[in-house]
């Protein structure tokens, strides 16, 4: 497990170097289908096998975009997907 302060201090240069570098570049047709922000939910299933991991940097992504975001991990980090396909 990653702390807040590691974090912040080690890998949020490089998650906002990625974001801006994909943000920067519009998509035609994500604006096409939604011209404006709105709130969602996203499930992020798995679907081989495998281990996932890191998912305390992927929750961070998104807390650097808003820090209001509500994620809820169902899945510990570092497990086998075999029997348990949707993380969060």
């Amino acid at each position: 497990m990653i702390s807040g302060v590691t974090m912040r201090i080690n890998i949020d240069e490089y998650l906002m170097n990625a974001l801006k570098e994909d943000i920067t570049q519009e998509d035609v047709s994500t604006n096409a289908v939604m011209p404006e922000p709105k709130q969602g939910e996203v499930n992020l299933i798995c679907k081989q096998d495998g281990v996932i991991c890191g998912l305390e940097v992927f929750e961070r992504v998104f807390k650097l975009l808003d820090e209001t975001v509500v994620f809820e991990t169902l899945r510990a980090s570092a497990i086998s997907l075999r029997d348990f396909p949707i993380c969060f």
